[in-house]
């Protein structure tokens, strides 16, 4: 099944493995997955790549964008190769 991307970061307080989990029930949600497995940076820890159902991608943004633990949730730009 194709899947879009969304980009996500979670809140500093957030509760990560309670918040994934959260997020893993949300219709047309398929997969969240760590952009930098294994990071220890702050920053860059909290960042998240949600895969979604296509046809559900804008409900999922719209659901993100509205949880507490989420600081932010953007479509992920369209690439390329020319």
């Amino acid at each position: 099944m194709k899947t879009e991307r969304l980009n996500l970061k979670l809140m500093e307080r957030a509760p990560v493995d309670l918040t994934v989990a959260r997020l893993l029930r949300i219709p047309g949600v398929v997969s969240v997955e760590r952009l930098f497995p294994g990071e220890t940076d702050p920053e860059l820890s909290r960042l998240y790549i949600v895969e979604t159902n296509p046809l559900l991608a804008e409900q999922v943004l719209t659901v993100l964008r509205q949880d507490s633990d989420v600081e932010y949730a953007e479509t992920s730009p369209k690439r390329k190769l020319i």
